[in-house]
């Protein structure tokens, strides 16, 4: 019975998706548009604060 199931449950997911192609990709290019500019913005961060970690302590910089 867990395999049918979890057969079961696999087709699921597949039927919405089909279903549902324009508002799945809309949706997962925004997603994706505002992942993307939030990992950007963080890694501009990052940098940042190394660089004012270095300056900070410049003699413990290896």
């Amino acid at each position: 019975m867990c395999l049918s199931y979890s057969s079961t449950a696999r087709h699921i997911p597949n039927l919405n998706v089909v279903q549902q192609p324009p508002l799945a990709d809309d949706h997962s290019i925004l997603h994706v548009q505002m992942a993307t500019k939030k990992k950007s913005i963080a890694d501009e961060m990052g940098m940042f604060l190394q660089a004012k970690l270095r300056q900070a302590s410049p003699s413990s910089s290896s």
